[in-house]
């Protein structure tokens, strides 16, 4: 790989698109960078020096970085928040489960507790992990992704809240957890036009 790709892929690693919209972003950049070292190599400059020149014309990676941010969006500081929390709300689960399995507490309603921590933490890491990869193509595998998740998670938190009305609840719960979903998209979709004025 030469220097032009590396300066290319470290910069596109930075942001958080779709893979259409990277590899068209790589694309663009890879030519024009190519297009400024072809120009460089007829004024008599040999490869090595224009690539070199081209490379600083085009900017330090940082600033590059910055400039673009305007445009794209950096994979999100809040997101890992989102999972900072997922992660801490599934290690309550295990020191719980421990104590559990310590102190062999045969509590249905403490067996309950630990479920809904790792059910709840699997929520919230299936809500970060769509906000990370800002699902914005339709495919149609992952929006089966999507579905199952919100089922499965949906449905085992309601048999441990509310056994007796599990089909009300999971209805409840398929729609909350739906809703937050489509927000986040639209969320997205609104900050990525926003940006792009």
């Amino acid at each position: 790989m030469n220097k032009i790709d590396l300066y290319v892929k470290r910069i596109c690693s930075k942001f958080n698109g779709s893979d259409k919209d990277i590899q068209i972003l790589k694309e663009e950049l890879t030519s024009n960078l190519n297009d400024e070292v072809s120009e460089l190599q007829n004024q008599g400059f040999s490869e090595e020096e224009s690539i070199q020149i081209a490379l600083k014309n085009f900017g330090e990676e940082n600033n590059v970085i910055l400039e673009m941010n305007s445009i794209w969006t950096r994979k999100s500081e809040a997101t890992l928040k989102i999972i900072k929390t997922a992660i801490a709300i599934f290690i309550i689960g295990c020191i719980f489960l421990a104590i559990h399995i310590i102190f062999n507490n045969g509590s249905f309603n403490f067996q309950n507790f630990i479920s809904l921590l790792f059910n709840i933490s699997w929520i919230i890491g299936c809500i970060a992990f769509y906000q990370y990869i800002n699902i914005e193509n339709k495919s149609g595998f992952l929006t089966l992704i999507v579905l199952c998740d919100i089922i499965f998670s949906g449905f085992f938190v309601s048999c441990i809240l509310f056994p007796e009305h599990i089909k009300d609840t999971l209805i409840v719960i398929f729609a909350i957890v739906l809703i937050t979903v489509l927000t986040m998209k639209v969320y997205f979709i609104k900050n990525k036009l926003q940006n792009l004025n």
